[in-house]
């Protein structure tokens, strides 16, 4: 099996690596440092599997996914995150994740992940399972931030995180207008009017956590 660790951590990528090199037989390991390799490497080569973090330069885990679909429907992906707040497991799977798991989590909770996940089965941790549906079953969230798209919302973090427009185009690939622009959108679906309200939307509800 071929599958592909896309993490901007080299120590995150050497764990990961040597985990599945130790628990899973002919495993042969590629790696991608940031977004934007990933989805060169995903649409030219065969992977069983992608294993990506949910943040990184070039293009985020969600971005990632959703442009690796549209020509590969078929693509298998675990998400990584520290964030363990559901909604972003939720975004994850609505954008065509077949699993989400916690940075934090042990080995063998990785790789009872990813053998799962290469049975064509969606891995869904038992902390995630009870949340994830009820809110399938129409018990949706009322928080203003699940109405943002997902680059409105790695905006909306980013922004959370001090970062400036410039940087913020240049991590997601994207023209300083553009990014302008999801921020124009983003504030007006949550009624903020300056940066000093978005962080502290952000705050309040978890978002400013380590990108």
């Amino acid at each position: 099996m071929h599958i592909l660790i896309a993490d901007d951590h080299p120590f995150i990528r050497k764990g990961i690596r040597e985990t599945l090199e130790e628990h899973l037989t002919g495993c042969t390991v590629s790696e991608a440092a940031d977004g934007t390799i990933a989805y060169s490497l995903l649409i030219s080569k065969s992977f069983d599997l992608a294993i990506v973090d949910i943040s990184m330069p070039g293009k985020d885990g969600l971005t990632l996914i959703r442009d690796v679909h549209a020509l590969r429907p078929a693509a298998r992906f675990l998400v990584l995150s520290v964030y363990t707040e559901m909604e972003f497991a939720e975004r994850a799977y609505s954008n065509g994740a077949m699993g989400y798991l916690d940075k934090m989590c042990d080995p063998e909770t990785m790789v009872s992940a990813v053998k799962h996940i290469l049975t064509g089965k969606i891995y869904v941790s038992p902390g995630y399972a009870e949340v994830l549906v009820r809110r399938l079953s129409g018990a949706q969230s009322d928080l203003d931030h699940n109405i943002l798209t997902d680059r409105e919302f790695s905006v909306l973090r980013m922004i959370a995180h001090g970062k400036p427009l410039k940087k913020i185009g240049e991590e997601l690939n994207i023209s300083i207008k553009t990014v302008s622009t999801h921020k124009k959108r983003l504030m007006e679906k949550l009624g903020k009017m300056t940066n000093a309200e978005l962080i502290a939307y952000a705050i309040e509800h978890g978002l400013n956590k380590p990108l």
